[in-house]
């Protein structure tokens, strides 16, 4: 997980008329686990569409693609030559079409929203865009499906039965917690969870069909311990419309200085060191991503603690620690 090159952010999709979701989907059927705040998905069509935007990705920059290696090749090489050419015509319309949008964009956004609330909502050209797209992973489906499923889907299982095994342990007093944290309640828990290859991370809200959740399975920063904080930290972002909004209102009082991203690097630092607490109360030590990795550069990460553990410790509101906090990085403090 590079969040330096792609970040999770939450998203509220507004001005879609979408449905609440079914009784079919609220139950999750499909699901490989579900637990009180996260139904883990290894879902084909998910995965599909991953390796898609990721061979997509491969193809613009001319780096090695899938199929072109190992026995994964081999098995390629072996499809009849309409299935070699649904998969190669489906790459490049996804290089073409959206793989040169973010991740948070329209164009990856809607097939998110279909595995959520389905397409009968859709009209014009999101319609259009849907269908054609839909049509491009029908034809790449039978290469992915053959020389390539079976293995992500293993590699996915495995990675929900360790993340699970994390989560029977600390995954009460974790979610408590965190709705203290962020003085918000998990509305629409257990939220899904589509685990996939290429995405480290990223969490986007649906109004009204919900959170829903991408997450790498074979990203190292995911695996070990850290895949607790990975679900909880994607988790944290439906929790976070307060923190936020006291992040913003801080900043518009204050001079430059305060980076812009600001409200993602509170979510690392409040639920990592969250995270971090509760492995260290079970005897566990664990360094979360924000300094295992690090993000942001060294005058936010040495504030975030100062301005925040405070709050983390009991004394004053989440308000008064953004405050603080914004204080802290402003340049007439520096």
């Amino acid at each position: 997980m590079r969040f330096r090159r792609e970040c999770s952010i939450l998203i509220v999709a507004a001005g879609l008329a979408l449905p609440a979701p079914s009784s079919a989907q609220t139950e999750r059927p499909h699901a490989v686990a579900t637990t009180p705040h996260f139904a883990f998905f290894s879902d084909l069509a998910a995965n599909l569409n991953d390796a898609l935007i990721a061979t997509g990705r491969a193809r613009r920059v001319k780096r090695q693609e899938l199929f072109q290696t190992g026995p994964e090749k081999a098995c390629f090489d072996n499809l009849t030559a309409a299935e070699r050419a649904g998969w190669s015509r489906a790459v490049d319309y996804y290089t073409e079409v959206v793989v040169p949008f973010g991740i948070n964009a329209r164009e990856q956004i809607l097939f998110r929203i279909e595995l959520m609330a389905g397409s009968d909502w859709a009209k014009g050209e999101d319609r259009t865009f849907m269908a054609i797209a839909r049509s491009m992973r029908g034809a790449a489906m039978p290469a992915y499906e053959r020389c390539r499923w079976a293995a992500q889907d293993a590699g996915n299982r495995r990675w929900i039965e360790h993340v699970v095994a994390l989560l029977n342990v600390h995954e009460r007093i974790l979610g408590e917690r965190l709705a203290q944290v962020y003085g918000v309640s998990w509305s629409g828990a257990p939220y899904r969870v589509d685990v996939v290859e290429s995405v480290g991370g990223n969490a986007q809200v649906f109004v009204p069909a919900g959170p829903h959740i991408l997450v790498s399975s074979s990203t190292p920063d995911n695996h070990d311990r850290a895949a607790l904080e990975a679900v909880f930290h994607e988790g944290s972002h439906p929790l976070s419309a307060k923190m936020e909004e006291a992040v913003k209102r801080a900043s518009n009082s204050s001079s430059d200085g305060v980076p812009g991203d600001l409200s993602h690097a509170v979510i690392f630092y409040l639920t990592g060191e969250t995270v971090r607490r509760v492995f260290e109360q079970a005897g566990e030590p664990y360094t979360p991503w924000l300094y295992a990795l690090k993000l942001w550069p060294d005058n936010v990460r040495d504030a975030l603690p100062k301005s925040l553990s405070p709050y983390l410790n009991g004394q004053g509101t989440l308000v008064d620690a953004i405050d603080n906090l914004v204080q802290a990085l402003s340049p007439a403090r520096q």
